[in-house]
């Protein structure tokens, strides 16, 4: 059994948060970091800058100027793989089994503003949701811990958002969102870690948009970021969370906060 600490973030840009990740992986250490919307092609991965920064076993997967996901590691990676959600080369997940732990990586579709299904983006939301399960009952096969983690685009609880009632509105918090994503959620067996450990009845945001300048002033967060725990066989002990709110208050930031879990395993 050994600590880990593991962590996920929607960088907004993989190469133009380098001097934020540098000041991240130095307070925290982080064993192994999960990355989207990286926005970079798999020809042009910063790969020496994250393995200056100690992470040897990186994969990823990107397309030109959108989306992208990447898990960095300081522990081999045994397997690695990925797969295209609703018919579309859109690098959205990743997964990796590292020292027998099984991480999945997501960045879902925001959804556009239109919450209608006549809506191509948010009918392309719904559907890659509802994909979600298949995919991930495919691994349930053997025994072991999976967490899944990212940017999954939907604020599920009253304390995620700033205006429960105006959010039912919005794209991210409407009621046939929060229901699928639940569902999916509990019919697999994941617990919703972040939630847990910060408690019931908490307001909880990992997402600022730009727009506001003074985004802690204007307190109109979002979140909209997750770390689902499912232990069938194995359990993690000593389990820690923490949305590091501090980095989105550093110069040139992403509008997501990084996200933080550490147990022993």
């Amino acid at each position: 059994m050994r600590e880990w600490r593991v962590m996920t973030w929607n960088v907004n840009s993989l190469r133009r948060r380098l001097e934020i990740l540098e000041s991240v992986v130095e307070k925290y250490a982080p064993d192994v970091m999960c990355f989207q919307e990286t926005k970079v092609r798999d020809i042009d991965f910063p790969l020496g800058a994250c393995r200056a920064l100690g992470y040897e076993h990186v994969v990823y997967r990107g397309i030109p100027r959108y989306n992208g996901v990447a898990i960095l590691s300081k522990v081999e990676i045994d397997s690695s793989g990925g797969h295209s959600f609703c018919g579309k080369e859109d690098a959205r997940y990743l997964w990796a089994k590292v020292g027998g732990l099984r991480f999945h990586n997501f960045y879902v579709p925001s959804g556009g503003r239109d919450a209608s299904l006549d809506s191509e983006r948010f009918f392309h939301k719904m559907c890659f949701l509802r994909e979600m399960e298949g995919q991930m009952l495919s691994f349930f096969g053997e025994d072991g811990v999976d967490i899944l983690l990212g940017d999954l685009n939907v604020a599920p609880l009253p304390e995620d958002v700033f205006d429960h009632e105006y959010m039912k509105r919005v794209v991210s918090h409407t009621p046939l969102e929060v229901a699928v994503l639940e569902g999916l959620r509990t019919r697999l067996g994941f617990r919703d870690s972040i939630r847990e450990g910060y408690g019931m009845g908490v307001n909880l945001s990992s997402w600022w948009s730009y727009r506001s300048q003074d985004w802690r002033k204007a307190a109109r967060g979002l979140r909209l970021d997750h770390i689902w725990v499912r232990e069938s066989g194995s359990v993690l002990h000593e389990e820690r969370v923490e949305v590091l709110e501090a980095f989105r208050g550093y110069d040139s930031p992403s509008d997501h906060a990084p996200l933080m879990i550490s147990f022993l395993f």
